[in-house]
């Protein structure tokens, strides 16, 4: 007979910690088979950039070694979600797929409706959960801060003692210079995993966020003094909770002469962590925005004879404007740029 078994699909959650649908996984009374699938659609999307990958596979090497200190290594799949589900479907009864609620575009939102379908079809429980600040399903938006800021408060959810070994391969993260992921990365790329966005934080709450209010819009010095999260954000080595958590301790630790500079700045950071869900939320309560101009004023704009060459100008730093150029410029090489530029 075969073995029976729960799903965490793990996708912009590459954590252990504050994990909600690992928990709730490891909660149950079956195995679970953490699981990643490389899908080469996604890759093939505009949107989709091997800066992207680097700092995913980083990420998860570090969570399939995270992992198989448990019991089980995280396992890796290339294909459609919905092949990887069924090829495990032939071998083992799942019970339930859990994941992360994600707030995607247009694709993302696509793909995550067709698991749904899959799930209903095969009678598997498709275990959703929220992503901290961001509300499905929202009826008054006038109500969002409050469930918003209750959620930055809940507890966090610790991370498993235990994976139980289940006899499946593994499977390879594919290299950083595989040729799914596009073209070379023409700079820098940004380095991921937990222990990278833990030492990141530290930094930042220590010493670097010191000056984080006055220096957060200047292209040079904001690289320094900014918090240098987003990515970690995006990709989910650290949960929204864990730094809003971890910036209301260092706050009850301030004494002496660093209290009100120090509270100014990570207040102001507070705000702005805020703000990233804020507009999450946007998205997902209008999704149509990926494909059309918010406001109707703008939505039968006329094209120009010559976008293509002004758009490429614009996004290679070659406009003439010589600020604009500089920050497209210094994004291309570091990939990166503060959100004011």
């Amino acid at each position: 007979m075969a073995q029976t078994l729960s799903i965490v699909w793990f996708k912009r959650d590459l954590r252990l910690h504050d994990h909600a649908p690992l928990a709730a996984a490891c909660a149950a009374a079956h195995p679970v088979l953490p699981l990643y699938v490389i899908e080469p659609d996604y890759w093939r999307q505009p949107f989709a950039s091997r800066r992207h990958w680097h700092f995913i596979y980083d990420s998860l090497v570090e969570l399939q070694k995270d992992c198989a200190s448990l019991g089980q290594p995280l396992v890796v799949r290339v294909g459609t979600i919905l092949n990887v589900f069924e090829s495990i479907r032939r071998d083992y009864i799942i019970k339930g797929i859990y994941s992360h609620e994600e707030t995607s575009n247009l694709w993302g939102y696509q793909r995550d409706e067709g698991v749904r379908h899959w799930c209903l079809a095969h009678a598997i429980k498709f275990h959703e959960y929220p992503t901290n600040g961001i509300v499905r399903g929202l009826v008054d938006r006038d109500g969002w801060a409050k469930i918003r800021n209750q959620r930055m408060t809940d507890p966090l959810m610790p991370k498993p003692n235990q994976l139980l070994p289940l006899a499946i391969e593994p499977g390879k993260i594919l290299a950083k210079d595989a040729a799914l992921f596009g073209d070379d990365v023409p700079g820098r790329t940004q380095s991921g995993g937990r222990r990278t966005a833990i030492q990141t934080l530290y930094s930042f709450l220590t010493t670097r966020g010191s000056q984080y209010l006055y220096r957060l819009s200047a292209p040079g010095p904001s690289e320094i003094h900014c918090s240098r999260l987003s990515a970690h954000l995006t990709w989910g080595t650290l949960s929204a909770r864990e730094i809003f958590k971890s910036v209301q301790t260092r706050r009850a630790q301030l004494s002496g002469e660093d209290v009100q500079p120090w509270k100014r700045n990570l207040s102001a950071f507070n705000t702005r962590l805020s703000w990233r869900c804020h507009f999450i939320q946007k998205i997902e309560d209008q999704p149509k925005i990926e494909i059309e101009a918010m406001h109707p004023a703008f939505r039968n704009m006329p094209a120009v004879d010559n976008e293509d060459d002004l758009f490429a100008a614009w996004s290679t730093g070659h406009t003439g404007y010589p600020f604009i150029d500089a920050c497209m410029r210094n994004l291309i090489q570091e990939g990166w740029l503060t959100f004011r530029m």
